[in-house]
């Protein structure tokens, strides 16, 4: 499965590559960012970088509409942790590049929602999909975006928004019925992960050395006396 998404990345890179500016190039730039948006950033910036000044910001805006403005916007999947925040964080500052805060529109009532719209709505779908990303590194991301010049203007925003970020990330997973009837009766629940296990035998463990040490009736005489593995 991860060679296929390789391979059709690399196909995808090919077709954008071979002419950035052509009718099709956003929908090789659409795949390319659903099978390695890693790459797909590099690629983004590379064209833009390449533009004359007077035309870059237009290019800009209509790519960044045309990738995650739309109701069919790229979702970034399939990468996880520090990988997907830097992924986020870098388009996210891509974003605010080109479509200032500042300039945003603002309508009343019905309107139909033009190509800058739809770039303002991209920033706004790519700062979201760094606040729904959780870790500490996500946290970290928001935070060095506040810091950012280009954001100036919506830096207690994603201040805030780091801090509800890491209080979700505090937050201990819901207890099922099982688990909370466990909790009644043990005063415990069960490991649900890989970690928790890990610290529940931990916790075995010094009770074990705890009551060999200093129970009452403690059989240490004995265990002292056990000098073949399979009988300890």
């Amino acid at each position: 499965m991860v060679d296929e998404r390789i391979a059709a990345a690399g196909l995808c890179e090919v077709g954008f590559m071979s002419d950035p500016r052509s009718v099709l190039a956003k929908r090789w730039l659409r795949g390319l960012f659903r099978f390695d948006p890693r790459r797909g950033v590099g690629r983004l910036e590379q064209p833009l970088a390449e533009i004359e000044d007077e035309s870059r910001k237009s290019v800009a805006i209509d790519t960044l509409a045309a990738l995650f403005g739309h109701l069919d916007g790229i979702v970034i999947g399939e990468i996880d942790g520090a990988d997907r925040a830097d992924v986020i964080e870098s388009l996210v500052r891509l974003s605010y590049r080109f479509v200032r805060p500042e300039e945003d529109q603002h309508h009343e009532g019905v309107y139909s929602a033009n190509l800058r719209d739809e770039a303002q709505r991209a920033g706004s779908f790519l700062l979201s999909a760094l606040v729904e990303t959780p870790g500490p590194e996500a946290q970290r991301s928001l935070l060095a975006l506040a810091d950012d010049p280009l954001l100036t203007i919506i830096r207690d925003r994603i201040r805030q928004l780091g801090r509800e970020r890491a209080a979700r990330d505090a937050e201990e997973a819901a207890l099922d019925a099982a688990a909370v009837r466990a909790l009644e009766e043990r005063y415990e629940v069960p490991p649900c992960t890989r970690d928790v296990l890990f610290a529940v035998v931990i916790d075995r463990l010094d009770d074990l050395a705890h009551d060999i040490a200093h129970h009452d009736f403690t059989n240490r005489r004995t265990l002292r006396a056990i000098d073949e593995e399979s009988e300890m």
